[in-house]
């Protein structure tokens, strides 16, 4: 349920078709496995991002990819990063230019200054999540991404890993009787 809640959600906020689910899916089960968070946590705060992603043109990869790189770190504050980049390079700066791009220019006009990202950006949330994609932790950032770009088959390996540990519980109560 809480999967499908997630899944439904990207769907409809990037007017994607039904035969998408599975590529969603997949990426959702890569972002669990790469970051620090839950399926249900992801599903909760992905309602609060999606729509905004998608009404800037940020792919959903680039989305899911910088919340496995953020949650690593314990910041997943994706929009408030969204909305301040947004803010300072104009309603055009994800156009061209992936997510992740975006932040790293912010980054290079502040100079790697925190204090001037948080003055560009306009909130503590939004100059964490720059902080923890960009500078020294765009290397790890970028290898997520290309992670969650290459998630096909993630759903299949999630479900295989939850029904061979249900069939190893089986086995274990078997004999123990």
């Amino acid at each position: 349920e809480t999967a499908a809640d997630a899944i439904t959600t990207i769907l409809n906020a990037y007017k994607m078709s039904a035969e998408e689910a599975g590529t969603v899916s997949d990426q959702l089960f890569t972002t669990v496995r790469l970051g620090k968070t839950t399926f249900g946590e992801l599903g909760a705060s992905i309602a609060q991002v999606a729509p905004i992603a998608a009404a800037y043109g940020i792919s959903i990869d680039q989305v899911l990819g910088a919340v496995a790189s953020l949650t690593k770190q314990g910041t997943p504050q994706i929009r408030a990063a969204i909305q301040g980049t947004a803010g300072e390079l104009g309603d055009a700066a994800f156009q061209g230019r992936t997510f992740q791009e975006a932040l790293q220019l912010i980054y290079e006009k502040a100079g790697g200054s925190a204090s001037k990202m948080k003055e560009m950006l306009g909130t503590d949330e939004g100059l964490a999540a720059t902080l923890a994609l960009t500078g020294k932790n765009a290397k790890a950032a970028a290898n997520d991404l290309g992670e969650l770009q290459g998630s096909l088959g993630a759903t299949e390996a999630a479900f295989e890993k939850m029904a061979d540990a249900a069939d190893n519980q089986l086995t274990l109560l078997a004999n123990n009787v």
